[in-house]
């Protein structure tokens, strides 16, 4: 199906369907490594690491492994993550929230919205990464590369800018990371800095 614009659209169904699989997968204790993961952190964390003076509060969320409190030691990282046990502190206020990968496990724009919400009230600064594709996919099946059932759906870049646009005063999107280490499944990783309106 083809909505507005050319946009995939998925029914409310499919979109639940997809955020079950999804909140599945992210339960599992492993992932496979990937050798660019390496590279892609410390970029991300030299970027980062750019937006904040040493001492500043940074709400990580959607932190996973915990590997960017890691990465910025001259920071203080609250790490928060809802599949990790131990990882789930809130910050009444910080001065950056960074949120890397996590839209595309969000199947409905009024979750993001209430997410970038929630972020503009506790941070006057947002980092913001999202995997993007050229047209709107939903993305629900089996992956070979990972090794599990995999969902996610991956937004445009003008989508993005959109709902940002709501809450936060966002930059132009830019490119992270090089070719050489970009995603091997056809989408680009996109990264918004944002100041609250």
């Amino acid at each position: 199906r083809t909505g507005e614009g050319g946009l995939v659209s998925a029914t409310r169904e499919e979109r639940s369907k997809a955020a079950e699989t999804s909140r599945r997968f992210w339960q599992r204790e492993t992932y496979p490594p990937f050798p660019y993961m390496v590279e892609r952190r410390q970029i991300e964390a030299d970027a980062i690491r750019s937006l904040t003076k040493p001492a500043a509060l940074i709400w990580d969320y959607g932190c996973g492994d915990g590997w960017l409190a890691k990465a910025l030691r001259d920071r203080f990282v609250l790490s928060y993550d809802q599949n990790v046990p131990g990882k789930t502190a809130e910050p009444d206020v910080c001065d950056l929230v960074v949120c890397g990968g996590v839209l595309p496990y969000l199947f409905h724009d009024y979750q993001v919205e209430a997410l970038l919400a929630c972020f503009a009230r506790v941070a006057p600064r947002l980092y913001l990464r999202a995997p993007c594709a050229q047209d709107e996919t939903l993305v629900n099946t089996y992956s070979e590369a990972l090794g599990a059932d995999y969902a996610a759906l991956y937004r445009t870049p003008e989508c993005i800018s959109e709902l940002l646009s709501d809450c936060w005063e966002p930059s132009e999107p830019r490119r992270l990371f090089p070719d050489e280490i970009e995603s091997r499944f056809g989408t680009t990783q996109l990264v918004w800095t944002a100041s609250t309106r």
